[in-house]
């Protein structure tokens, strides 16, 4: 599997091919457990934002990928109840935010697999 860089929707050339069930499913995943502390539009509130993707933080550092954003949404969220995800639940959010940032990856649902490919910003 050859790298992939995050490509903004709006730059691709036809139509959308990212995974819409799974975006459905993240959001409303997101909804319930998230939208309370993040924003209802990924603003922030008293969670930080999630958009725009740069601005994205964790304790050991900036998320490089969509693995490590997925990995970091498993392991500590929701704040209520950090660890009740699951691996697929963490990677629907997760599509959810990349789909609302813009972001698209292709029509392969997000997941284990592939999201260490998905960069959430350009290297230096």
């Amino acid at each position: 599997m050859s790298a992939a860089a995050v490509v903004p929707a709006e730059a691709e050339t036809g139509a959308d091919q990212r995974p819409t069930e799974q975006i459905a499913k993240g959001g409303a995943l997101y909804a319930e457990g998230c939208a309370s502390c993040h924003g209802v539009d990924l603003q922030g509130d008293s969670g930080p934002a999630l958009r725009p993707l740069a601005a994205l933080k964790q304790p050991q550092g900036a998320a490089a990928s969509a693995a490590d954003l997925a990995r970091w949404i498993r392991l500590n969220m929701p704040v209520a109840d950090p660890g009740s995800l699951t691996s697929a639940q963490a990677h629907d959010v997760t599509a959810f935010i990349l789909a609302r940032s813009g972001v698209s990856w292709g029509a392969e649902p997000l997941a284990a697999a592939n999201s260490p490919t998905i960069f959430l910003r350009k290297a230096k």
